[in-house]
């Protein structure tokens, strides 16, 4: 068993003004279920959400007590955990930031390495979240229902009109989002997710008009010593190889600069007309 006993964590409400830097305790057992517990006012007693791991790093929790539910992710080598709650008609989201974890049975200094295929699905899983609570949309991973989906990740349908768009999640840890092939339809977006453990994520959404003029202004910057052309929403690069073979790639690397003015632009998603 680990805990966190001078954890600290940021509730923020949808329509009220946020509650920051309140104390709560976390606790991870040895068995994998997360429980993380405050003072509630409203209750008067502590409010306690329990819960497993649904995937790799990704906790859904209930909290009898106040009617809740909740969802929280810890992004790779980063000491705090986020996702979204509701309790009753109430919704939020929040973010958990871990003190001076006591372990019981092992070296919490010890961590493996995060695979990317992991980081991948919990950014796409953040994104739903996100997506759902702007749009009113129903989303679901494509990649549930047929593996490695090429193109997109995520298909939000209307509850209204069933109107559905696609959504393609790229996640980065590092500098550069590498070898990005991008999207092809016209009711096609891109969500590019920054994970790094100096900073929250951050998202940046572009439509397809949008990253065709992106992927427009970045093509001369690209490798001068290849044949360089847009096709299919990607950048195809084509040179001759050491051994007088043809190279080939599709997909080019990506920097946060050349998206930076797309950071938060969720408004370019459709939404549903009474918010649903």
């Amino acid at each position: 068993m680990t805990t966190w006993k001078d954890a600290r964590f940021d509730c923020f409400y949808y329509d009220a003004a946020a509650d920051t830097n309140e104390p709560c305790e976390v606790a991870l057992s040895d068995e994998g279920e997360l429980t993380v517990s405050y003072w509630d006012d409203d209750i008067n007693c502590n409010a306690v959400y329990k819960g497993k791991e649904a995937a790799p790093g990704l906790f859904e929790l209930t909290a009898p007590m106040v009617e809740g539910h909740a969802t929280l992710h810890q992004l790779p080598d980063a000491s705090l955990l986020e996702g979204f709650w509701q309790e009753g008609k109430k919704k939020g989201m929040w973010r958990i930031k871990f003190g001076q974890a006591r372990n019981a049975s092992s070296n919490c200094d010890e961590r493996e390495a995060v695979p990317k295929s992991t980081i991948g699905r919990l950014c796409e899983f953040l994104v739903k979240e996100i997506i759902e609570h702007k749009t009113g949309y129903v989303v679901e991973n494509i990649n549930d229902i047929h593996a490695n989906h090429p193109v997109t990740d995520l298909r939000a349908t209307s509850p209204l009109d069933h109107k559905t768009f696609e959504v393609s999640v790229k996640a980065k840890t590092g500098a550069e989002w590498p070898k990005v092939k991008g999207i092809t339809g016209d009711d096609h977006y891109i969500v590019f997710v920054d994970v790094r453990d100096d900073h929250d994520p951050e998202f940046y959404i572009l439509n397809k008009s949008q990253w065709d003029n992106t992927l427009k202004d970045i093509l001369p910057t690209r490798d001068p010593n290849s044949k360089k052309v847009i096709k299919n929403g990607a950048i195809e690069l084509r040179w001759t190889r050491l051994d007088g073979k043809p190279g080939f790639q599709r997909g080019s690397k990506l920097l946060k600069p050349e998206v930076a003015k797309y950071k938060d632009a969720w408004h370019v998603l459709p939404v549903c007309d009474d918010r649903c």
